[in-house]
């Protein structure tokens, strides 16, 4: 009994080795190609950003990397998975586009687009008579419909500094006026992070009021947006209010404001910097946090692009995107100040957050951006990650935060 046990155990070491054998032939001619695969219908199809892929798919992309030489039926590229990146609904969208000042953003069908010389408004409303929420004295007229959606925008011609001291004044008296920028008082001043627009948002009136929005655009010019408040807070919470049909909620309103803002571009490119390939040591400071221990969980695109960080204003530089998955940890200021920098400033917005670093290299500020945007509704969806370093030969001798 005991001679057949030891030669089925002879026997059954003989086959897993032959297995293996097998197995790494197999895997081995899979790799280099050899082997014909049959790849599922589609597959093959890859894109060479991951924005053309989630723009054109409507769903998360992800880069399909091969060995060597990838088999047959499947190219090296990024290839959509089976989750909805939310893009798709955005695509759909009407786009204003400015030929003028050289700027366009996207906005929901269902809001109206009116201009009133340089100003945009996007507007809503729902019929439905009632007495104004801001009638306090009572002798106002009736409304024949509640404004659920305001939103106005006006890029002006001059910098940040200039415009504030023209439009709010009395926040240079009051000494809120800081170079560049404001000085923040939480729930009065605000920093505001929508997409690649960094800027703040006041807080105006204690009914009935207004957000108002600055951001630094182009060197000389910035971009002031203006909100009105919030339902509830406007109409106290009245229900027969807040439950008519097809009204846009505050949650919905502060979803529209974000996926509009985070559109916003420049397309008139004459006053940018000519396009600069990456030098050396710029990559290696990028590649140095890629691969840090809290980037693990990130897939980053196959490519470094050339481009403004505050959507037209300085610094320029380049960028690497990436997506990450659903609750991933991300770094806090210590862990890439370990990697040599100093922490500098930060910002925070709907679902996300930018980090600002810098770190003085032969006599010039470079600066680093590590911002994250996640999915406005509940963060179900994939992260997606900036990382920004500075061109060296146009940084200044201080950290951008102290420029603007």
């Amino acid at each position: 009994m005991t001679k057949n046990l030891k030669g089925f155990a002879h026997v059954l070491i003989l086959v897993i080795l032959a297995l293996v054998v097998v197995g790494g032939i197999g895997y081995f001619a899979f790799k280099k190609g050899f082997v014909n695969y049959i790849s599922p219908p589609g597959q093959g199809l890859t894109y060479s950003s991951q924005t053309e892929c989630e723009e054109k798919t409507g769903k998360v992309c992800t880069f399909q990397m091969c060995d060597y030489k990838c088999p047959l039926g499947f190219k090296k590229g990024w290839i959509p998975t089976d989750k909805e990146t939310g893009r798709a609904e955005i695509m759909d969208w009407e786009i204003y586009t400015n030929k003028k000042d050289g700027f366009e953003f996207r906005y929901p069908k269902n809001l109206r687009l009116r201009q009133d010389k340089n100003t945009i408004r996007l507007e809503h409303s729902i019929p439905f008579r009632h007495t104004s929420p801001c009638d306090f004295k009572g002798d106002a007229p009736p409304l024949n419909e509640v404004i659920d959606f305001s939103l106005s925008l006006e890029l002006f011609p001059e910098n940040f500094q200039s415009v504030v001291k023209k439009k709010e004044p009395f926040l240079v008296t009051e000494g809120y006026l800081e170079g560049n920028g404001l000085k923040t008082s939480p729930g009065f001043i605000d920093k505001a992070v929508f997409g690649t627009l960094q800027g703040y948002k006041i807080t105006m009136g204690a009914e009935c009021g207004v957000y108002i929005y600055y951001f630094p655009a182009l060197a000389e010019k910035t971009l002031v947006v203006q909100r009105s408040w919030e339902l509830t807070t406007e109409y106290g919470g009245r229900k027969d209010i807040l439950e008519l049909p097809g009204i846009i909620s505050d949650r919905q309103f502060e979803k529209y404001l974000d996926q509009i803002l985070s559109t916003f571009k420049f397309t008139n490119t004459s006053e940018f910097p000519t396009p600069k390939d990456l030098d050396k040591q710029s990559e290696q400071i990028l590649r140095q946090v890629m691969v840090a221990e809290f980037a693990k969980s990130i897939d980053w695109e196959d490519k470094f692009v050339w481009t403004p960080y505050l959507a037209g204003e300085q610094p320029w530089g380049w960028v690497i995107n990436g997506t990450s998955p659903v609750d991933s940890q991300f770094p806090d200021p210590s862990q890439i100040e370990q990697l040599g920098w100093k922490f500098v400033n930060s910002a925070d917005g709907p679902g996300g957050s930018s980090l600002e670093f810098s770190k003085l290299e032969n006599g010039v500020a470079r600066t680093l951006y590590f911002s994250y945007q996640s999915d406005f509704d509940k963060h179900k969806k994939p992260t997606s990650i900036n990382l920004f370093v500075s061109d060296p030969d146009t940084s200044p001798s201080h950290p951008y935060s102290e420029q603007w």
